[in-house]
């Protein structure tokens, strides 16, 4: 494969896998051997395979991130080969009864990971459709072309310009399964966060969504609302996609419109007016999703995330987009004052719910001012004499959520071992002197008390203590799931700010702790030394200087 590669002079792709698997290798046997103590040593098999060797759990990692810095460069059949492989050493390794799941787990996710972050530094190839094979395309559903140039790709979806043999201009958007394949990951993301998902079933067919699509289309054609006509849908030749063919109609992108008049403001709430009296939520009804023709009317686009079921709360967030992404351009007085003049009052007071920067799509949030959202909120209620409804819950799951689970799991995975050697410790600890193990245990309690008073005196205002104590045990156990220090610190900082207490203080009250506490144990150090004394210190051998800077650093 590496010989074909080269032959093709393929180098990009080359690095790219090299690079994925053996930065996958190094990584997974970091993550599985020093931060999981996980066993990835080789295992042989008894038997009939007596002599033979099953790879290790490394060699795993290093395996699927090849696979997945390498996926966009192959073709389907490769990449589904390439996958059963994945799959078929990991069943191998699993029903030998020498692996545990979860470092089969761990290998496959640390590798996915790391391929997927080389192949977006590297960069996948351009594997759109050519001219000729959208030309023929189209021959067989029927449209005879005459030229065909592309113009656009963006996000998996290609657009074309088509002429055809009797002079209609078309234009062809192709949705490649390549990219429908490698944003999957993204949509699964969406899928699991929020409620209202505008990508749908995460797992939904590409032919599917392409059907999907020209429904909603001719859907809202029949409904009398404003859309380029479709005139063709079908497979691409090569079974990398799917086309859609509409109208070409010489139209111009409303974003590239600096102004908007009153009489075009009007129009642009009765296209929404007739998406809602159809029971069509557009979902993405952004300014790129509207469009000028000739004539200077407004048309209606991209209805790939559409939805035909007509739930009120996906109608009122096509409400809050336009209110939100119209706002900037012709004032919210205006845009507040037009929709209620075209949807009623109540309709866009049911946009209130909706009114949140996770409702709009990222183009409308990129182009909002910070107080947008609450100009439009408290117009919107001065003119319908409404109250404000509590907000739509958006997320299903929420990051810090799925962020406190994963540092629960490692603190598990780190203090089970430790549990687990409970009964060593106790057996050394009933041949231990009781005085001295009580000693030490008032002391390290006294190192919480002690602390907690220092992070008392860093701020002017009085901290309670039981809290401030609590704060400095948990302190210590949020150091076993993050970096040294930086778990205390952000703990310590949360604490204070909850307190009521100025962040710039804050910084400083915590930025003075740490000095003091540096210096304490500096004294501590500096008195240990002198009570040992010279002949104590002579065991005492220091590593190398070269270990030092690289510790200090």
């Amino acid at each position: 494969v590496a010989a074909v590669i080269l032959f093709r002079r393929q180098f990009r792709r080359l690095f790219g896998g090299a690079g994925a698997a053996i930065a996958g290798m190094i990584l997974g046997r970091w993550i599985m051997n020093d931060l999981l103590d996980l066993s990835v040593d080789r295992f042989e098999i008894t038997g009939a395979l007596a002599e033979a060797t099953f790879p290790t759990a490394v060699f795993i990692a290093g395996f699927a991130a090849l696979v997945a810095s390498d996926s966009p460069w192959m073709t389907a059949r490769w990449r589904q080969s390439a996958r059963w492989w994945l799959f078929l050493l990991l069943a191998l390794r699993a029903l030998s009864g020498q692996t545990g799941l979860r470092e089969l787990i761990v290998a496959v996710a640390v590798g996915w990971l790391v391929g997927s972050v080389v192949c977006v530094i590297v960069g996948a190839p351009d594997r759109r459709p050519s001219e000729l094979t959208i030309s023929s395309s189209l021959a067989r559903l029927g449209v005879s072309v005459a030229w065909v140039k592309h113009t656009s790709s963006a996000s998996g979806r290609h657009s074309y310009q088509v002429m055809t043999n009797g002079g209609l201009p078309l234009v062809v958007h192709v949705s490649a399964r390549d990219g429908w394949q490698t944003m999957l990951p993204g949509r699964l993301y969406r899928a699991v966060r929020f409620r209202d998902a505008a990508d749908g079933n995460p797992f939904a067919g590409l032919r599917s969504l392409a059907e999907h699509e020209a429904l909603v289309s001719l859907k809202a054609q029949t409904s009398d609302v404003a859309t380029p006509a479709l005139e063709a849908i079908g497979e691409i030749d090569d079974g990398g996609g799917y086309l859609l063919a509409f109208r070409d109609e010489n139209l111009t992108p409303l974003s590239e419109r600096h102004e908007l008049s009153a009489s075009e403001l009007h129009e642009l709430w009765r296209l929404v007016a007739r998406l809602r009296s159809a029971r069509i939520a557009h979902r993405r009804l952004d300014e790129t999703s509207f469009v000028v023709s000739q004539d200077g009317t407004l048309q209606v686009i991209n209805f790939a995330s559409a939805d035909l079921t007509g739930d009120e709360r996906v109608l009122s967030g096509d409400v809050a987009e336009v209110l939100a992404w119209s706002a900037p351009r012709v004032g919210a007085g205006a845009t507040v004052d037009a929709a209620i003049a075209v949807l009623g009052p109540g309709v866009v007071a049911r946009s209130l719910s909706r009114l949140q920067p996770l409702a709009l799509t990222r183009h409308t949030r990129s182009e909002l001012a910070s107080d947008t959202l609450d100009d439009l909120g408290n117009l919107i209620r001065e003119r319908t004499g409404v109250v404000q409804p509590p907000l739509a819950p958006i997320e299903r799951v929420k990051p810090r959520y799925v962020l406190m689970v994963v540092m629960a799991v490692v603190a598990i995975n780190t203090l089970a071992p430790q549990i687990a050697g409970f009964p060593k410790v106790w057996e050394e600890l009933q041949s231990a002197n009781m005085g001295w193990v009580a000693a030490v245990a008032v002391a390290s309690a006294g190192s919480y008390l002690f602390a907690a008073l220092g992070l008392s005196g860093s701020v002017a205002e009085p901290l309670p203590a039981g809290p401030n104590v609590a704060l400095q045990v948990a302190g210590s156990f949020v150091g076993i799931a993050a970096p040294a220090q930086v778990g205390g610190v952000a703990l310590q900082g949360r604490f204070l700010q909850r307190r009521g207490i100025d962040p710039a203080v804050v910084v400083a009250a915590i930025g003075l702790n740490q000095i003091a506490a540096f210096g304490t144990h500096l004294l501590i150090l500096i008195g240990f030394a002198a009570w040992a004394g010279d002949s104590e210190l002579s065991q005492v051998r220091l590593p190398s200087s070269a270990t030092i800077a690289i510790g200090a650093a």
